[in-house]
């Protein structure tokens, strides 16, 4: 078996999602995983590669996300089309349920 890279094994793990931005909603609230809207650091995509998958993520936008790499400094991964889609509408707030109390947002 040939060991991923850490690219690789973000690419993996939100291919386990879905294949559009609302499959991908439906994975995240079937695992109970929530975020902030707007907020690189806390969202739900950034929750689930660090929380449940362990992966060392730095930030989430709406084009990157941002991991640490083995050598000082980061990577990037390019989110796709269905990835982007759903970033942008969790941040309209199209997935209601998904986003936490804003009022508490970490420091």
């Amino acid at each position: 078996m040939i060991a991923l890279t850490r690219k690789g094994r973000v690419r993996a793990a939100l291919a386990e999602l879905g294949s559009t931005p609302d499959e991908i909603a439906a994975s995240l609230r079937k695992r109970n995983i929530t975020g902030y809207p707007g907020s690189p650091e806390h969202c739900p995509l950034f929750n689930y590669l660090n929380d449940t998958r362990g992966l060392p993520v730095v930030a989430v936008s709406q084009w990157f996300v941002t991991y640490e790499t083995w050598f000082p400094g980061t990577g990037r991964y390019s989110l796709t089309e269905a990835e982007y889609g759903f970033v942008r509408g969790f941040d309209r707030g199209d997935y209601p349920g998904l986003d936490r109390d804003l009022g508490r947002l970490p420091e």
